[in-house]
């Protein structure tokens, strides 16, 4: 059974600001997705939502070789998903995330890009 933290992997994760709480999805690991009342709280819980996800995999994700495969994906998709909000006016922003579980302080985040495309590394 894999760890929560995968080794500490970062995972490439979208905060959408819906005006009344923010939505994270992380397309790298299928079936994942959280909220919450602010973006504090929505990363924190995506990070444990991720945990969860590598934890209990769904069936036929469990491999090695498919979660490679589902990251990967998830690195596109994600760029799309910033595509759709930019054009439809959301405000978002692009994180690397480490899944680990809510009981953990923060989790270990990097903001990639804002809503402008600014790089902030």
């Amino acid at each position: 059974m894999p760890t929560a933290t995968q080794n500490g992997d970062l995972y490439d994760v979208i905060l959408i600001n819906s005006g009344v709480g923010y939505a994270a999805l992380c397309p790298g690991i299928p079936g994942v997705a959280s909220q919450g009342a602010d973006r504090a709280d929505a990363l924190a819980m995506i990070a444990d939502a991720m945990a969860m996800g590598l934890m209990y995999p769904l069936p036929g994700e469990d491999t090695e070789a498919r979660r490679r495969e589902q990251r990967e994906y998830g690195k596109a998709h994600i760029r799309e998903l910033a595509a759709e909000c930019q054009r439809d006016g959301w405000e978002y922003e692009l994180c690397e995330v480490t899944p680990q579980s809510a009981k953990a302080d923060y989790p270990d985040i990097r903001t990639t890009a804002r809503i402008d495309g600014t790089s902030v590394r």
